[in-house]
């Protein structure tokens, strides 16, 4: 029977937000190593993900030169290869590689925006970078924090709890086992909140006032309005329902029914347009 008791509660600083870690139905003893592997690698992936290391994987693909080939982490290799896989399926607007324009929107800096250059090989028989072209700059903030979760969920699914929330800040989460966690949506429409019941699956939330200031359209880079204020989705990974509701974001609210048509893995996507129009809503009977 699953246990009313309040879960156990760990939480770790990292990809400059606070994770944290809910378990129902566990004993601190029994999972203690099992948190210990969580936090350090968490520390390895920032390590290797955040192109503001200058010694991690991405800030040396970042510096590579046309003809250069590196060898990466493993780990790193498999978070890029989804964000490849995100950019495919959505047609390009998941652009991990747009660096140089995030930069650029992010600090405020004068003049128009770089234009996208160069082109950047990720092999799939073995962990290696090859740099076709210089230019493109790797920022992976729309991924990244979906991906450590689903890390997570390969240290702690093995114990077989009752039930486990994963959360990256207040942005993404992911949840497994047999209790539903209500994952509160805050909007601006009809009641201004309510709750979405979050079984097995990741759950990810892109809005202007997490990421409108730096959110950038690869066709329109200068571009500063978003159709969108929020885009909450829902998707069995949590690295893509991370990189689907950061591309969400820069959709036309028309094309959003047609998006989650095609993605048969996707559970639930709901928006809230910028011009003030009622909620958007799509979940498995919109197919």
């Amino acid at each position: 029977m699953m246990s009313e008791s309040e879960p156990l509660l760990y939480q770790f600083n990292g990809m400059n937000t606070t994770f944290s870690i809910r378990l129902r139905g566990a004993d601190p003893a029994g999972v203690e190593s099992s948190i210990h592997t969580c936090c350090e690698l968490l520390e390895t992936l920032e390590s290797l993900l955040s192109r503001y290391r200058h010694d991690s994987d991405i800030s040396r693909i970042n510096h590579m030169q046309t003809g250069d080939e590196l060898l990466i982490d493993p780990k790193t290799h498999e978070c890029l290869k989804r964000a490849l896989q995100a950019c495919e399926a959505t047609q390009g607007l998941f652009d991990a590689t747009l660096g140089q324009q995030v930069t650029h929107r992010k600090d405020n800096q004068t003049g128009k925006a770089p234009s996208p250059a160069g082109q950047l090989k990720i092999t799939d028989d073995r962990p290696m970078v090859q740099c076709l072209a210089a230019g493109r700059q790797i920022d992976l903030g729309g991924i990244g924090k979906g991906y450590a979760l689903d890390q997570w969920a390969q240290v702690l699914k093995p114990l077989q709890l009752e039930s486990v929330l994963l959360s990256a800040g207040t942005s993404t989460h992911l949840a497994f086992g047999d209790y539903a966690w209500p994952i509160e949506m805050i909007h601006d429409q009809e009641e201004g909140r309510n709750s979405y019941s979050l079984g097995s699956e990741g759950f990810s939330v892109s809005g202007v006032q997490m990421q409108g200031n730096h959110l950038v359209h690869p066709d329109e880079p200068d571009e500063i309005g978003l159709p969108l204020k929020q885009v909450w989705v829902a998707h069995p990974s949590a690295t893509y329902a991370d990189a689907f509701s950061t591309a969400c974001l820069l959709m036309q609210p028309e094309e959003l029914h047609d998006f989650f048509v095609s993605q048969p893995d996707l559970t639930f996507l709901q928006a809230e347009p910028a011009c003030g129009q009622g909620l958007i809503t799509c979940s498995d009977t919109a197919r």
